[in-house]
């Protein structure tokens, strides 16, 4: 789980465009933040899901999970973990994109012309 919540972290800190340094907050804040930020509502439900399945039960050292749960919550995590790898992949490539889409070098600008507009009836 502490696994699972470092990638959120990381997500949520890709999405929020937040400063370095910052500190992601708790899980369920994470997840309602990308899910405002318009994120993937299936990877959304993921998470919650992942977070309802005995996540309380894991993060308590006096409490454990039965076999069979905790199989389930550890390749649930393994899916979104990827599902979340497979977003920031897709991010990180638009990014790369977006500036080759500008131009190479802003427009060259002639010094020493007057570059104003006319007004009307001057000219």
């Amino acid at each position: 789980m502490r696994s699972m919540e470092a990638v959120v972290g990381r997500y949520w800190e890709v999405v929020s465009h937040s400063a370095v340094g910052v500190r992601p907050p708790e899980m369920a804040q994470c997840i309602k933040e990308l899910r405002a930020a318009g994120e993937d509502e299936k990877l959304m439900a993921i998470l919650d899901h992942i977070r309802d399945l005995n996540r309380n039960t894991v993060m308590n050292r006096a409490a454990f999970l039965q076999l069979h749960e905790a199989l389930l919550l550890f390749d649930i995590s393994k899916s979104a973990i990827s599902g979340i790898a497979e977003r920031l992949e897709e991010m990180d490539s638009a990014a790369s994109i977006a500036p080759r889409l500008l131009p190479s070098k802003p427009p060259r600008v002639e010094r020493g012309r007057n570059t104003r507009v006319p007004k009307a009836g001057n000219g």
